[in-house]
């Protein structure tokens, strides 16, 4: 059997039809695959910005007319240049495993030297430009520049060679775009990883966080369109579906869609698993009424328990004294698990640094600190960014002396040391508290020391460490005892 698979000239593109035509020679190997490529409208019209163009799916409606005639079998898209409106004759069927959603900001390493009043970046994003230019202050290291945003078109290459010949000091990419084509091992693509890898050098770069800059619905999933009476090629795509990434493709551009759709919204969503539990998130400013701004984790919305309840909520200051350890110089990646593990010897040693949280990042960020990204409070897992860096990087822990070992080594900046005894405020809210937030499991086992009692209240934390903690000591933990975060808590309960 033969099909033609067709997409766009670019290099993303070619490459992410190579991604489909490959994946389903390996579970179909009775298939033969050829290819089609063809320039689209967006490809052919560079002169205005794409929220500006007049026609929706600029970088696909050329294909439906293939589609509809049998020129080719199947067309691959980034899904998130779909209009969000049906087609009467062409169905999205199937996608692979999404690439990574967040977007990557680039600075060229000159601008920090050249002492500017502002930093030109370039992005055709409305929602890129609203969300960054609001969350600048907070992640930006402290006298850094304020951001102006400017107008870019082209495909990755062409965008990164504006930025490195300076009509910019910074762009915004597709973090998924970036990965997909520097792990590519297929020769046509030498040209533009030289490209690419040569701006990396050049440059520092700050993976977004969700929660601060979500991104465009369906960012990093590839759609997979075929005519809509072809259920052959139904049945051969099944092999190669990932109904997860189907299902928050779907739910995301139906959040586009109730604002109107469109790449002029300032508006991103995203739906994600996260620790075994469903993450939604949106966010934007929305054509008419307020600003939106909803993040929550699918859970049922009985709350466990009856009558009155008493939060109790506490820090390691409430039971241990922190002892800052001598400084180590180094030259490595730091992962920073809270904003207590820094020490400013470090600051000249890091080339690479990813937080735990974000009240880490803005707490480096006050320092001066150039920070690479964050695991949101979500989780702490070993940051994915060695396609960025261009080597595998060897990430060490900032930590205290009773923080658990993981996947990354682990060095002791500070050390706690338990109390001999707790203030009466601290003693009263163990006593009288119902239902308990915990930040860290050593907060926990202090507290358990002095109020042994509290193991028979109500016990909640985040999604990492705290989690694997409490469930090592209490049991597991039902929906309704974790949470994204303290907020995400008190707005489950009422507190």
């Amino acid at each position: 059997m033969r099909l033609i698979v067709a997409a766009r000239k670019s290099d993303l593109a070619r490459l992410q039809a190579y991604q489909v035509g490959e994946a389903l020679q390996k579970a179909h190997p009775q298939i033969q695959v050829q290819y089609h490529f063809r320039e689209s409208l967006g490809d052919r019209e560079q002169s205005n910005p794409l929220w500006q163009m007049p026609a929706k799916g600029v970088f696909t409606e050329d294909f439906v007319g293939g589609l509809e005639s049998g020129e080719f079998d199947l067309v691959v898209h980034s899904w998130k240049d779909l209009p969000t409106e049906k087609r009467e004759k062409t169905e999205v069927v199937a996608t692979m495993k999404r690439a990574d959603a967040r977007d990557v900001l680039l600075v060229r390493k000159a601008a920090f030297t050249e002492n500017l009043k502002t930093w030109r970046v370039l992005s055709s994003s409305p929602r890129r430009s609203y969300f960054l230019q609001k969350a600048w202050p907070r992640l930006a290291p402290k006298n850094n520049p304020p951001l102006e945003f400017h107008s870019v078109r082209g495909n990755i290459p062409t965008r990164l060679t504006k930025l490195h010949e300076g009509q910019g000091e910074a762009l915004i990419v597709a973090k998924a775009a970036l990965d997909r084509l520097m792990s590519s091992t297929r020769e046509e693509f030498g040209d533009a990883q030289g490209v690419i890898r040569k701006v990396l050098n050049d440059s520092r770069f700050m993976v977004i966080p969700l929660q601060i800059e979500p991104p465009a619905p369906a960012q990093g999933a590839l759609a997979i369109e075929i005519r809509k009476d072809r259920t052959d090629l139904r049945e051969l795509l099944k092999a190669i579906h990932c109904p997860e990434t189907f299902a928050a493709a779907q739910w995301e551009r139906s959040q586009l869609a109730t604002f109107g759709g469109g790449c002029h919204l300032k508006l991103g969503a995203l739906q994600a698993e996260l620790q075994g539990f469903q993450l939604r998130l949106v966010m934007g400013a929305p054509p008419q009424g307020e600003p939106v701004e909803k993040i929550w984790l699918e859970k049922p919305e009985a709350v466990a328990g009856s009558g009155s309840r008493v939060p109790g909520t506490f820090r390691s200051e409430d039971f241990y004294d922190l002892e800052a350890l001598p400084a180590t110089m180094l030259e490595t990646a730091l992962y920073v698990s809270h904003k207590r593990a820094w020490s400013a010897a470090y600051h000249a040693q890091a080339e690479y640094v990813w937080t735990s949280g974000l009240a880490a990042w803005e707490f480096l960020a006050e320092k001066g600190v150039w920070v690479n990204g964050s695991s949101e409070g979500w989780g702490e897992a070993r940051p994915n960014v060695d396609e960025l860096a261009g080597q595998k990087l060897s990430w060490l822990k900032l930590s205290h002396d009773s923080a658990p070992a993981d996947s990354m080594p682990k060095l002791t900046t500070y050390r706690m040391v338990l109390k001999t005894d707790i203030s009466p405020e601290v003693r009263h809210q163990l006593e009288t508290a119902t239902h308990f937030f915990w930040h860290a499991g050593a907060i926990f086992d202090a507290a358990e020391k002095f109020v042994p009692a509290i193991r028979t209240k109500h016990h909640s934390s985040g999604l990492g460490n705290t989690r694997e903690h409490l469930q090592q000591r209490l049991g597991s933990l039902s929906a309704d005892q974790l949470f994204l975060n303290e907020s995400d808590w008190r707005r489950f309960y009422g507190f």
